[in-house]
């Protein structure tokens, strides 16, 4: 009897506990100067670097603490478990469409202005236990690219990060630092992201001018880029 329950006891501690909690994300950000409005942005699913998720274990993807042999997941939109990757991919859509972007998955047979790929170096909370009190570590690190439709990167690799450490008292909810999580150091990291690139893309000069002499057009500037051509004239 006690060797069977040693065996199922020391399975639990080799395959580790699992829960997962819901992910409640209310989007919604202000830009000065935006730019962005009507822009087509494809959004990429993000590619996930941290160092700690077991990419063969399906539920890893979706974990975003871990606490001795537990691990925490997140439910998102009725999905138990969802990936981090696509909750990422899924909230800056909402919220580049809550600056009036035209922004969508990216599907290679759909145009865009600008695609966004982005990297998670970090994303996640974790409960540091003291003699009486607990401090939460609540951590975003995401490191994004933003290019035009010619491939031209008008944001290349730039790191936004988010990290706060709060006391808790004796204890705090899991639940809790999810919220706190998604709704301060996310929001925070996609809002200055989003400012970003709101800045960026004004700096290009996205209008296009063209002035005509003798039948050639010179200095047609679209996107930050000069050309020439040659007009056609009609007889």
């Amino acid at each position: 009897m006690f060797k069977y329950f040693f065996i199922i006891l020391s399975l639990v501690f080799l395959s580790g506990c699992t829960k997962t909690i819901d992910a409640n994300y209310q989007s919604g950000i202000n830009i000065s100067n935006n730019v962005l409005e009507n822009k087509k942005i494809a959004v990429h699913e993000f590619e996930d670097l941290r160092a700690w998720i077991d990419t063969s274990d399906k539920k890893s993807p979706s974990f975003i603490a871990q606490q001795g042999v537990w691990r925490f997941g997140l439910s998102y939109q009725g999905t138990d478990y969802q990936k981090i990757s696509y909750i990422l991919q899924d909230i800056f859509i909402n919220e580049l469409q809550s600056v009036s972007a035209d922004a969508f998955s990216f599907d290679k047979n759909l145009p865009f202005d600008y695609e966004l790929k982005g990297k998670i170096i970090n994303f996640e909370f974790e409960n540091e236990t003291g003699f009486v009190t607990v401090t939460s570590k609540r951590h975003v690190s995401l490191q994004l690219t933003l290019n035009d439709n010619l491939g031209q990167p008008v944001v290349y690799n730039e790191i936004f990060n988010e990290v706060d450490r709060e006391n808790e008292g004796m204890g705090i909810l899991h639940s809790t630092n999810v919220k706190k999580l998604l709704q301060n150091q996310l929001k925070k990291t996609i809002t200055h992201a989003i400012e970003k690139f709101n800045i960026e893309v004004a700096k290009q000069g996205v209008s296009q001018v063209i002035v005509s002499l003798n039948g050639k057009t010179i200095n047609t500037i679209n996107n930050g880029f000069i050309y020439e051509s040659y007009a056609m004239t009609m007889k």
